[in-house]
């Protein structure tokens, strides 16, 4: 054989006949290497002519395909001498495209075609009409192409427009998985699910930033990240980075984006523009690098991008509450069950899952931003008629927010429903009544409640009550099987599973234990009834709704503690905040330090702790926010400090109704529903914390009018 490098696309088609057990088709040697037959038809004769100088010859018959006239043994060792033949780089006509783009994109000097034929050995026709067929996604992107004899070809548009393309580009040709990897500088992973050419298309397309650029970055969004007190997602920490280098690098080079003032004036009012100015500090630190307003304000974009965002009443027309979000995510369900025709309208979790997940996606289209979803292939392949109802869903929200739903959030929809309609086919399992405990019943049983509810679908938690003053009369009518608390309980004759307010692993293989003999001994007292009242009750227990949601309105507050530096200050700081009176101060100060004996309630893995009680000096519902100047330790009742930067203080008269302590634990409940909410109570205005809270409010008196009226 000839001893210059071989083609490889020859090369290929020799190793797919030697391995070939029976005839195969021109079509299929196509197929495998994703060129069309006539490429393979014309390639044969070179075949046949290196085949017939080892001795062999090909066996074709139209309508059954070619076949290698060669026993198994020399078919191996053609095998092995073609693996051991060294090949020139060739690329495919979708692997050209990606480098031509990305070369036009990183350049926007004229560039010659002659250098690109040198660079992917084709001809200059061939590149002629890879640009063709790149022209339609350029101009989806606002860019054309400029082509002057002569000089070259150029892409003409704006700066925006060409990062928003070099972004789309790259998040088209590498999925999540694979540029998480490179980013992270782990090219050896990448290497495990990708060929040796898709690694160098890779590559090219990370040319478009700088690979020094990102390990700095890396740093960089550590530092970040301690200072925000929370890790990014994956997507948001791969939108950033990818954001933050293409930037630098463009900046460096080309210059840099604006952004209208009345824009950038709002962003300015956000608690993510402080941080996006850190990260431009830290920018100009490392890189040398002045980063302008607009940069900035672009930066706050994509932080923004990460949670659901809570605004103050003169920007609400721009966003969607959550009592909306609701309403939309209900309509949404109901026109899914019509579809499926499997009822779904009362599936508490779908509803509160397109909630959470509706409410940063609307925020990011309406700052025109993207939507990535991994999974849209998968999910356009394996469920089409999912993401057909999804889209019939997704007519709502377009409807009433004038926004077009793009393909990967209909995905993101479709995944919920999915997930929804894989719930109603599960097996049956017995259902058990439980009743959770803590010192006080308010705020740390409802955030060990949420924790249970997510952890344990055969749990339904009917009672949230005080472990010291336990009605175990009242427990019996309600069917409860056992109780888990947080204190131990003698006066009971209930089971009793007692377990950290963290939940951690040896409660729940306690909490298992219980209902693994429930399960064996058929003992369950649980029987499923729904509860009537009256119309005399529902208007009593409404009127104590409404009594209950002003005295929090009208008691809210927010403070800063710039003394602190111990929780045990803080206790009496905010004792002598609530009452003048120095007897009642210190009674106070006494029952939160009680309450505190039985463990710190820590909100999920955020600094902030709950600091709650009840108690007869205290006349009407009280909530509020200390934001500590100077963040504080506190044992987490795992013999582990942590930081302590807020605190939310709930306190409740000795003797109250049910339907205040049960606004108490929603409150406490939308800690850990509610998303974002934990980051504007450590960051936000007293104003926008209160107008986030009487949006929750508005919303649980609205459902419970609905359930009471309709139900």
């Amino acid at each position: 054989m000839n001893s210059a490098k071989l083609n490889p696309r020859i090369k290929e088609i020799l190793l797919q006949l030697a391995k070939a057990a029976a005839p195969i088709t021109l079509s299929e040697i196509a197929k495998n290497l994703e060129v069309s037959a006539k490429t393979i038809r014309r390639d044969l004769p070179y075949v046949e002519k290196i085949l017939c100088e080892y001795g062999f010859k090909l066996d074709k018959k139209t309508g059954v395909g070619i076949h290698l006239l060669a026993s198994s043994a020399e078919k191996n060792q053609l095998i092995q001498l073609f693996q051991e033949q060294t090949t020139q780089q060739i690329y495919t006509p979708t692997q050209r495209q990606i480098a031509i783009a990305g070369q036009l994109l990183s350049n926007q000097e004229p560039m010659k075609l002659f250098k690109l034929t040198k660079q992917l050995n084709v001809t200059e026709s061939t590149i002629s009409n890879d640009l063709d067929k790149l022209e339609p996604w350029f101009a989806k992107h606002h860019l054309s192409f400029i082509r002057k004899p002569g000089l070259g070809i150029y892409l003409q548009g704006d700066e925006q427009d060409i990062r928003k393309a070099i972004i789309h580009y790259i998040y088209e040709n590498i999925d999540e998985t694979a540029l998480l990897s490179i980013l992270r500088d782990n090219f050896s992973k990448a290497k495990e699910n990708h060929s040796s050419i898709a690694i160098d298309a890779s590559r090219q397309l990370l040319n478009l930033v700088e690979p020094s650029v990102i390990i700095k970055l890396t740093n960089l969004l550590k530092d970040t990240e301690e200072f925000m007190s929370k890790k990014l997602s994956d997507s948001a920490y791969i939108g950033l980075t990818v954001h933050l280098a293409l930037a630098i690098k463009r900046m460096q080079t080309y210059g840099s984006i604006t952004m209208t003032q009345s824009h950038l004036t709002e962003l300015q009012q956000e608690a993510e523009y402080r941080i996006a100015q850190k990260i431009a500090t830290q920018i100009n630190n490392v890189f040398h690098l002045t980063v302008p307003e607009a940069e900035i304000g672009y930066i706050t974009m994509h932080l923004l991008g990460a949670r659901n965002q809570y605004f103050s009443a003169e920007n609400r027309g721009k966003t969607i509450d959550n009592f909306k979000l609701v309403q939309l995510s209900t309509q949404m369900i109901k026109i899914a069950e019509q579809e499926i025709k499997l009822p779904l309208i009362k599936n508490e979790k779908l509803l509160i899952g397109l909630v959470n997940h509706l409410g940063p996606s609307i925020r990011r289209l309406q700052m025109n931003m993207e939507i990535r979803n991994p999974l849209l292939k998968d999910m356009k392949e394996h469920y089409p008629e999912l993401m057909w109802i999804s889209k019939k869903c997704a007519i709502t929200l377009e409807d009433k927010l004038d926004l077009i739903m793009p393909e990967a959030e209909i995905a993101y929809i479709a995944m919920h429903l999915g997930a929804a309609i894989e719930s109603q086919h599960k097996v049956f399992k017995p259902i058990y009544k439980i009743a959770i405990a803590c010192p006080s019943g308010m705020g740390s049983s409802r955030l060990l409640a949420t924790r249970i509810e997510r952890e344990y679908e055969t749990l339904k938690i009917t009672n949230i009550i005080s472990a010291i003053r336990i009605d175990e009369t009242e427990l019996r009518r309600a069917s409860v099987d056992f109780v888990i608390s947080t204190i131990p309980i003698t006066n009971c004759t209930l089971p009793v599973i007692v377990v950290n307010s963290l939940l951690l692993d040896v409660d729940k293989l306690a909490i298992e234990n219980q209902i693994n003999l429930l399960n064996t001994s058929h003992q369950t007292l649980s029987k499923i009834s729904e509860q009537n009242y009256t119309f005399s009750e529902k208007i009593t227990m409404l009127t104590d709704y409404g009594q209950a949601i002003l005295e929090l309105l009208n008691n809210f507050f927010l403070t800063v503690d710039a003394s602190a530096n111990s929780l045990e200050t803080v206790i009496i700081n905010i004792s002598k905040f609530l009452k003048s009176n120095g007897s009642e101060q210190k009674i106070l100060e006494k029952a939160f330090l009680a309450r505190e004996r039985y463990g710190t309630t820590f909100i999920s893995d955020s600094p902030i702790i709950l600091l709650h009680c009840r108690n007869d000096i205290i006349t009407q519902l009280c909530f509020g926010v200390i934001q500590l100047a100077n963040q504080i330790t506190v044992n987490d009742g795992n013999d582990e400090m942590k930081v302590v930067k807020t605190i939310v203080v709930m306190l409740a008269p000795e003797e109250v109704s049910k339907t205040k302590l049960e606004i108490m634990s929603y409150l406490a409940k939308m800690f850990l529903e509610r998303f974002g909410f934990l980051d504007l109570l450590q960051s936000g205005p007293q104003e926008r914390i209160r107008l986030e809270i009487s949006n929750m409010l508005e919303e649980f008196y609205k459902e419970r009018n609905t359930t009471f009226m309709e139900g």
